[in-house]
């Protein structure tokens, strides 16, 4: 979901005192007082009216800002994904940058149709910022509401179950995915470990959490070419079908003259079955333990 938040900048030119300023600001919004002096300084010296300090800060960060009731200091609302379940299905959702495009997950896959359209409008304000004519020239557009086949009971018990399998064991991942074996509807894709879309990544830690293992070690193992992405229906049928018949075949010994097996293979799309037979050179199963 989006949200609206605050994004906070200043006019330098109206700052009576840089220095307090910059130390102000850096200690309410956690930024580094000397780089944000420079920038601050950098701007009178070039009489720039305009200035971002921090872009989507916290809501307790507003609060005390407003606190102060300083008229140099400016706000301006802008849009925040937020995600108020947390790590739930976060391998499934992905997330968005500090722009809000897509950089995983559906949030990537999708994101030209979640993004929506920007309207435009012009408007005319005194030095003040005060707006006294306006004209919309578009209206903005939202973006499509997009519904997932996931469970969120089946998610929630399989990544419970998933990271306590994974530290019984002493693996280092692990993954795990719940179909419905008619249709292909994926109901639950876990991985272990996992992240918090709301959190930004900041070391390699939280880069690798955010690997789809469940994706990447199915199409490793198997030699799977197609742009396997959860939240293609028609792909799901495909690739579950696919999946499903490699793991009957080696855990049930499913025959190829099984009528089962020409069944299912031929569910597969025209390029997919030749992939089922490339599993007689990968009889392994996933496993993502080290050491």
């Amino acid at each position: 979901m989006s949200v609206g938040v605050d994004s906070v900048c200043v006019n330098p030119l109206r700052i009576p005192d840089v220095p307090l300023a910059a130390e102000l600001l850096a200690r309410v919004l956690d930024l580094n007082a000397g780089e944000l002096l420079g920038k601050l300084a950098s701007a009178v010296e070039n009489k720039r009216g305009f200035l971002w300090v921090k872009r989507k800060i916290s809501m307790e960060e507003s609060e005390k800002l407003r606190s102060y009731n300083l008229d140099w200091i400016e706000f301006r609302t802008e849009s925040s994904r937020y995600y108020p379940k947390g790590s739930l299905a976060a391998h499934v959702l992905g997330g968005v940058d500090h722009e809000e495009k897509g950089n995983g997950g559906v949030e990537q896959y999708f994101d030209k149709e979640l993004r929506g359209k920007a309207g435009i409008m012009r408007t005319t304000a005194d030095v003040r910022q005060n707006v006294f004519d306006l004209k919309v020239f578009t209206d903005p557009e939202p973006g499509a509401n997009l519904t997932l086949t996931i469970d969120e009971r089946i998610q929630y018990v399989a990544e419970q179950e998933l990271a306590k399998a994974v530290k019984e064991h002493g693996a280092s991942t692990g993954s795990i995915v719940a179909m419905d074996p008619k249709t292909g509807d994926v109901l639950a894709l876990a991985n272990y470990p996992t992240f918090n879309p709301n959190e930004p990544p900041s070391k390699k830690s939280d880069f690798d959490a955010r690997k789809n293992l469940a994706i990447t070690a199915f199409r490793a193992r198997f030699r799977v070419q197609s742009n396997y992405v959860v939240g293609s229906a028609r792909q799901h049928a495909s690739d579950a079908r696919q999946f499903i018949l490699l793991l009957q075949r080696r855990f049930h010994g499913l025959s190829p003259h099984d009528p089962r097996y020409a069944q299912l293979r031929h569910a597969q799309h025209g390029g997919h079955s030749r992939q089922v037979e490339q599993y007689r050179r990968h009889p392994n199963c996933f496993g993502h333990r080290e050491g």
